[in-house]
């Protein structure tokens, strides 16, 4: 049985999208937060329309800022295409791809490990991998490409199960519908374990 594992939680980072009503950038920061990872781009073609203004107003913020990419089952290197066509690739920009069930195209393991080889090399560092039950689930054993990389790893509750071949969470988004000031409704809550200057030394690297 795989071992739960239990943490206290530190919360320090937020995922924004669209879907989210940020009021102030700011009153995040003074809360506590300090970093925030914004929805940049999904599948081969969409393109979150509030990223680069968002990106820009979190940094003069004092926020650390990273890009993710919602994964489909569309071609993997038109996706990589779409995504460095939106993002930044620099040294101060976090880059996840968001592995998660997607009913109407969901991508598959194979397709997961090829983004990261084409991203990786892409980025010149490896990307974060976000992900909850579909890793669990289509990873059946160590894979020197997917295991390979910090996990921010979805799973709500106070305690957490890792994926087979992960020795531990970087990230661990352990709530959904937590409230922050500067924002108008619930939104992802994500814990660090480590100091903040831990988190920015360990956020792009």
């Amino acid at each position: 049985m795989a071992k739960r594992i239990t943490k206290k939680i530190n919360l320090k980072v937020l995922d924004i999208s669209h879907h989210n009503n940020i009021v102030s950038f700011q009153k995040i920061f003074d809360f506590g937060i300090r970093g925030v990872i914004l929805k940049s781009t999904q599948g081969s073609h969409y393109v979150d329309p509030t990223y680069d203004r968002r990106v820009k107003q979190a940094r003069d913020a004092g926020l650390l800022t990273g890009a993710y990419h919602f994964a489909t089952g569309d071609n993997v290197e038109a996706q990589v295409r779409n995504m460095i066509n939106v993002v930044e690739m620099d040294d101060k920009t976090l880059v996840a791809l968001d592995y998660e069930p997607n009913r109407a195209s969901e991508m598959n393991i194979e397709q997961c490990r090829e983004f990261f080889e084409l991203m990786d090399t892409q980025l010149g560092r490896k990307t974060v991998l976000y992900s909850g039950n579909l890793i669990k689930e289509t990873l059946n054993k160590p894979d020197p490409i997917i295991c390979n990389r910090k996990l921010w790893l979805a799973q709500y509750g106070s305690s957490y199960v890792l994926p087979v071949g992960f020795a531990d969470a970087w990230l661990w988004q352990y709530a959904e519908r937590g409230a922050v000031p500067g924002i108008g409704g619930a939104i992802d809550h994500n814990s660090f374990d480590g100091s903040d200057e831990d988190l920015a030394a360990e956020w792009a690297e």
